[in-house]
């Protein structure tokens, strides 16, 4: 049987632009329910400035009360040597970067062109190494920039091959509007595994236009067995207009499992994860699938 690995960026990337803040508590309650439905790696939160990504406030005390306590992988999103030093000095053992493939979308997020963002991530990724740090680059915005329009196949490529030469341990490709389709999605991977390892290679898609399914399975298709997802379909992009939930983990639990290929996750006890996210955030959550499986759970 074929088997997959998905890291759940609710708590992150899905949690980001809500207007409900959470407290520590029920952050720790979520992630504990998504632990026990069987997921085992997350993006628990981001090193950056309060003022510009109040949600993530807390993460450098998240991260010190999950230190140590789980055989979990935790991700923290770093995206420069200040985040990098903050993440360490927490004991994350993970950290994120991100670079776009447009300068507009670069400079809204960092403030710098791309190729400054590149000269900054290669800075922090020979520091990771060195203290033996895992580092995944999200290469993000790879069908449309929402200020540029339509990204090219070869620059999304050049990008990945420059991003690879700096050695992280996972490159990430980032459906930042969710603006792909799987004709497209198909032709982009296939010309990234020419020029990065398979192994290093996961995606991270957002369901804009309702085809981060279909996307995912082009994916797979390609060998590509590593994705992101997000408890109940959470997210979107504070920098990128357009940019709406991330495919649901749910669903994405749904249609591998269904297909005969493992995620190792348990989708009742997901559903209890779901309950305890839309307890909080106080308001439905869910993906495609989560009206059904409420369904099934009454028979």
């Amino acid at each position: 049987m074929s088997q997959i690995s998905i890291c759940d960026v609710a708590l992150r990337d899905g949690l980001q632009s809500q207007k409900q803040f959470l407290t520590l508590h029920e952050k720790l309650e979520i992630l504990g329910a998504m632990e026990h439905a069987g997921i085992r790696e997350f993006e628990l939160g981001s090193f950056v400035r309060p003022d510009k990504v109040p949600q993530m406030a807390d993460t450098k005390d998240l991260f010190q009360l999950v230190s140590g306590n789980s055989e979990s992988k935790f991700i923290g999103l770093a995206p420069n040597m200040k985040g990098f030093e903050s993440a360490l000095a927490v004991g994350a053992k993970k950290i994120a970067m991100v670079i776009t493939c447009t300068d507009t979308l670069s400079r809204k997020n960092f403030g710098k062109n791309v190729e400054q963002v590149i000269d900054e991530i290669g800075k922090v990724l020979e520091e990771a190494t060195r203290v033996n740090i895992e580092a995944r680059v999200y290469v993000s915005g790879i069908f449309e920039c929402p200020f540029e329009g339509a990204v090219s196949t070869d620059r999304v490529v050049e990008i990945v091959r420059r991003v690879a030469a700096l050695s992280p341990s996972e490159i990430c490709l980032a459906d930042t509007t969710g603006a792909g389709n799987p004709s497209d999605a198909q032709r982009l991977f296939e010309e990234v595994l020419q020029v990065c390892d398979r192994e290093r290679v996961s995606v991270h898609l957002h369901d804009t236009r309702g085809m981060a399914l279909a996307l995912a399975w082009v994916a797979f298709k390609q060998g590509i067995r590593k994705f992101d997802s997000s408890l109940g379909g959470l997210g979107g992009c504070p920098f990128a207009p357009g940019a709406s939930g991330n495919v649901a983990t749910e669903d994405l639990v749904v249609m591998f499992e269904q297909s005969g290929v493992s995620t190792g996750i348990s989708i009742s006890k997901l559903m209890d994860a779901v309950d305890c996210l839309e307890k909080y955030i106080k308001r439905p959550v869910g993906g495609k699938t989560v009206n059904w499986l409420k369904s099934q759970e009454r028979k």
